[in-house]
């Protein structure tokens, strides 16, 4: 017997990408809840911040934290991790990037020899980290409690400058991850597909069976995880589009986020005998 496992991205997918709203999409949360069917959130959101967002919508799972770089996994979820891991918080966390010390002391160390007009979380205020996120003040500070990455919110990720950052990044083992509005400075041997795969294990393992993994993604550093799941979704950007991906049998859904995510877990991940009250 398979049981189902759906990974879903954040910002763009399961919330809406300017407002962050989860209205369109937790009423479909809640019958995959109520369904029996795990949801990890696998995002390039901190665990600061998942851990509100799974407060709020009632999530008790597993989760990734910013873009693949660590899985938390609630202590006692699985009776056992066969992976190095360590305990922070009631958590059993496995770690997969770099800590963001390392990240940010990579960071300062290029912009000190070279043309760098980019900016982080670290670099700017709360008022303009508020004012370029469209955050609020409680949440922007949940945002840059980064553990394990650097987020860069201002600049012209297009230019040259940028290009010649990236390169410079990868050869110390350090990727440039575009999302859905912003750039993740990251490990470079950490993404969201490696948790993706890890974590399918720790199921199969635990719970004695098979495991059918689903994942629901809108922008480029999602096809990590798109690529790693048996049936990969990808829901369309505001601008009506949907992010060019190859994955092989990826669907299209329609709809712009939430209300796209919505659609996958209503027409075709549960029918309506699965998720009748």
């Amino acid at each position: 017997m398979s049981h189902q496992i759906v990974f879903t991205d954040l910002d763009g997918t399961l919330l809406n990408l300017d407002s962050y709203s989860y209205g369109a999409s937790a009423p479909a949360l809640a019958r995959l809840q109520s369904a029996g069917i795990p949801v990890i959130f696998c995002s390039s959101k901190t665990r600061a911040e998942q851990l509100k967002l799974q407060t709020e919508l009632n999530v008790r799972a597993p989760f990734i934290v910013e873009n693949g770089s660590a899985i938390f996994i609630p202590t006692g979820y699985f009776g056992k991790v066969d992976f190095p891991h360590e305990t922070i918080d009631g958590y059993q966390v496995i770690t997969l990037g770099q800590k963001a010390d390392t990240i940010v002391d990579a960071i300062a160390a290029y912009r000190s020899r070279a043309s760098f007009s980019y900016w982080g979380y670290r670099d700017l205020d709360l008022p303009e980290i508020c004012r370029i996120t469209g955050l609020d003040t409680t949440s922007a500070r949940l945002a840059m409690d980064r553990e394990f990455s650097e987020t860069l919110i201002k600049g012209n990720f297009e230019a040259i400058e940028f290009h010649h950052f990236r390169l410079a990044m990868d050869l110390q083992g350090i990727s440039c991850i575009s999302g859905s509005k912003f750039v993740t400075i990251m490990g470079k041997y950490a993404n969201k597909g490696k948790a993706v795969i890890l974590l399918r294990q720790l199921y199969e393992n635990n719970r004695g069976s098979t495991v059918t993994t689903i994942g629901i993604g809108d922008s480029g550093n999602d096809l990590p995880m798109l690529e790693a799941v048996d049936q990969a979704y990808l829901v369309k950007k505001p601008s009506g589009k949907w992010h060019p991906c190859s994955t092989p049998g990826l669907i299209r859904i329609e709809g712009v986020a939430a209300h796209g995510w919505h659609q996958v877990v209503e027409s075709h991940l549960l029918n309506a005998a699965q998720l009748s009250e």
